[in-house]
């Protein structure tokens, strides 16, 4: 270190730079001291233009001196100005954290450092690459072709249904976004007013910028005409769908544009036939598909939160830094979409260990010690870079750089784990620079003497929660009543056991997705425990790790006591079909090739394993449309459902039938789902009060079992003609049932008022 840095001090173009970042920074001092009382002691000493005038002198000699010493080289180029306004930069955080009164500007350039120095990480662990990172291309064979076709033919599928009706939905919480949060954000990055540009506590950024290309299409819809959200007519119900459509459709089409990026990478990960699987069954998910077409960060969280696993995965087995770099960028979009995207920073860490542990012989030549300080290092660069990507990219931390910790390892969602996190990796640090990692070696190694035993374990934790909890689902829920659980994610812990609660969380999922999928997945879960198998063992691996962070977002929903309703574990669900996808694959290879079999006819075996599938999944995609969130698979008894707190499937087609109606526009109507009031051309009411029932006259009530819950509670003391609002919700007299997902359990139902009694 000490050479390094009398190397360092000998070139005169860095002693420069030293000198004029000093320079610099004290002109930074005057420059923030002129707009605001942050530096008393330099307060109004220098005018506006003086420090501009000095900022571009400074940085004028400064790059020209490099230019004029030194061939041009961005890296050092990169290193040369990081040097030169690292004590601006710290002068800027300091004044922001002070106050938000400060010229935008600063913001701006605060940014633009953080950037170059993403950008010279990224550099630099690239040139460390002792790998190439470019590919050698192959020429295209009859197969790659093929497979092309079919990836197109998922896409075109999955956008052809997508699009079914995509504007003629009513979704909870949507207006939050389209008339508020989106426009107000590019309102405010208009104005450079950046500590106003926060969209939310999510942080929803990457939905702001995906669904804002809408208003290029429609009106701001703070000055939207017309609207039932405004004054509660509507004028034309087309332009209510060309609305919808203009903000939800840029989030859908990124969707379906992001599975070749799944393929490819997925491809690098388990192989060309496991990767074509793994996104048939994503993007052919009804579940999915349903979730995506809404306004709502959970609607792409789940793409970043799995590429950055996937990339994660890809550089534990090639330990390049362009696959670190890839995971780090996919992370930080995920936590600009969602802060729940963070507790990848606690897996990733885990997984170093787990990797050390279950694939031990790949490590033998390796002491742990050299292992762990390799991956703890690219790992510190994984969560620097993470971090600069986030602050660089996100306006509203420009005037308050403390956001970027709220924003990503001290969010809500990441607090109670937060001294546990700190307290393990504090730990490790301190045994690795003090004792060279000699206690975690000894608990490491231990662990690698029965790895067996633990891989044996924790896969049969995971199969038996999925038999446990068909098992439980079949004997009628005699054991754990899964709806109810699910009915009050953020209340229901207390009312249950901690077992209840968590393989509640496996519920939807393993009703969710395909019975294939399903199937295929416990097959292969049961091979995986013999001793003498013939699984890959890659594969086998790849499919653990994958289930560990299942495991640990469910250990999660549990330790933070709220179930993982299906839109609360979306990001679960690309996670188990890359699972199946490797479970196929894997099936098809052991069961269904032979060792005589010619080319010519594995290709063909393969064409109509994958058509038949491709058949399996259309068809769930037809039945379930347009309400793809309320599909569940064959294997749910038909008195059960699963999207238990629905996001509004239902509410076009009640108010369809109610503007049918001879004198639809006279009527008043009582609805536990606002968003019938967004397509309804009466009078539409939602308050759930005495007042309400006592000052107008109902004609008609729309109530909903994912609402049913939530109103017979608040509504204890409320009686319709004698009746309580439990009656309503079991009455069997009503003039329309929409049935969501085929379900009886799972409707939309209109009652008659007059026909309610006790």
């Amino acid at each position: 270190m000490s050479n390094q840095l009398r190397g360092f001090l000998r070139d005169k173009t860095n002693l420069l730079f030293l000198f004029l970042s000093a320079v610099l920074a004290v002109n930074s001092l005057f420059f923030l001291a002129s707009q605001e009382a942050v530096f008393h002691l330099f307060l109004n000493s220098l005018s506006h233009n003086l420090t501009y005038f000095v900022y571009l002198s400074i940085s004028a000699v400064g790059i020209g001196f490099y230019f004029f010493k030194n061939k041009f080289n961005l890296l050092n180029l990169l290193q040369k100005i990081l040097i030169l306004y690292l004590p601006t930069e710290i002068v800027f955080i300091y004044g922001l954290q002070k106050t938000t009164e400060l010229s935008p500007n600063i913001g701006i350039a605060s940014a633009i450092y953080t950037l170059a120095l993403a950008l010279f990480i990224v550099l630099h662990g690239l040139n460390s690459d002792k790998l190439t990172l470019i590919e050698n291309t192959q020429p295209k064979t009859k197969s790659s072709v093929l497979i092309a076709i079919a990836i197109f033919s998922i896409m075109l599928t999955s956008l052809l249904f997508g699009n079914y009706h995509i504007g003629k939905m009513a979704i909870v919480d949507e207006p939050l976004w389209t008339f508020d949060r989106i426009p107000d954000f590019w309102k405010n990055v208009g104005e450079r007013d950046w500590y106003n540009s926060r969209v939310s506590d999510k942080p929803g950024l990457t939905v702001a910028m995906l669904s804002g290309t809408g208003l290029f299409f429609e009106k701001n819809p703070q000055y939207f005409e017309n609207m039932p959200w405004v004054n509660n007519e509507i004028i034309s119900e087309k332009a209510i769908e060309n609305f919808n459509y203009a903000f939800r459709f840029p989030i859908w089409l990124f969707v379906i544009l992001s599975l070749p990026i799944f393929y490819l990478l997925l491809k690098k990960l388990i192989g060309q036939s496991s990767a074509l699987l793994s996104i048939s069954f994503i993007g052919l998910s009804p579940i999915m598909l349903g979730n995506a077409r809404i306004i709502n960060p959970d609607s792409i969280l789940w793409i970043f939160v799995s590429l950055s696993i996937i990339t994660y995965l890809i550089y534990l087995k090639t330990v390049r830094k362009a696959d670190l770099f890839l995971s780090a960028l996919f992370l930080s979009l995920g936590i600009l979409t969602k802060y729940t995207a963070n507790i990848l920073y606690f897996f990733f860490l885990a997984l170093i260990f787990a990797e050390y542990i279950f694939n031990h012989e790949k490590y033998v030549k390796e002491s742990f010690y050299v292992y762990l300080k390799k991956h703890l290092l690219n790992y510190g660069l994984l969560v620097a870079l993470s971090f600069a990507i986030f602050y660089a990219c996100y306006p509203g931390v420009w005037e308050k750089p403390s956001r970027v910790l709220i924003g990503t390892i001290y969010s809500q969602a990441f607090e109670p784990l937060w001294p546990f996190f700190a307290s393990v990796l504090g730990f490790i640090l301190l045994d690795l620079l003090a004792l060279k990692s000699f206690l975690m070696s000894a608990i490491v190694n231990f662990f690698v003497k029965f790895k067996r035993t633990l891989f044996v374990g924790i896969s049969s934790v995971f199969l038996a929660s999925i038999l446990a909890t068909l098992a439980n689902v079949y004997l009628g829920m005699k054991f754990f009543d899964f709806e109810n659980i699910l009915a009050s994610p953020k209340s229901s812990f207390a009312a249950t056991s901690a077992l209840g609660f968590f393989l509640s969380n496996f519920y939807p999922m393993i009703f969710g997705i395909s019975i294939v999928a399903l199937l295929t997945i416990i097959v292969f879960l049961i091979l995986s425990l013999q001793n003498k198998t013939k699984l890959n063992q890659q594969s086998v691996l790849t499919a653990f790790y994958l289930m560990l962070f299942i495991i640990a977002y469910y250990l999660g929903a549990v330790a933070s006591h709220v179930a993982s309703i299906i839109r609360y574990q979306i990001v679960i669900f690309p996670i188990i079909f890359i699972i199946a996808g490797i479970a196929g694959s894997e099936l098809f290879r052991i069961f269904i090739l032979q060792k005589n079999d010619g080319a010519q006819k594995i290709f063909l075996k393969q064409i109509i394993f994958f058509v038949g599938l491709l058949i399996v999944l259309f068809a769930s995609l037809w039945q379930s449309k347009p309400f793809y969130m309320s599909y569940a698979s064959v294997l749910l008894p038909e008195k059960y459902y699963l999207d238990i707190k629905d996001m509004g499937e239902g509410s076009y087609e009640a108010a369809h039938y109610l503007n049918s109606l001879p004198n639809a526009k006279e009527l008043n109507i009582w609805t536990d789902k606002q968003g019938v009031c967004v397509f309804f051309v009466g009078k539409c009411h939602s308050a759930l009060s005495a007042k309400t029932f006592a000052t107008r006259k109902i004609d008609y009530f729309v109530v909903s079992s994912g609402r049913k819950s939530r109103t017979t509670k608040m509504s204890s003391m409320i009686f319709i003609n004698g009746a309580s609002f439990l009656d309503i919700y079991n009455s069997e007299k009503f003039v329309q049932k929409i049935e969501l997902g085929g379900r009886p359990n799972n409707f939309v139902k209109i009652v008659e008022t007059n026909s309610i009694k006790k």
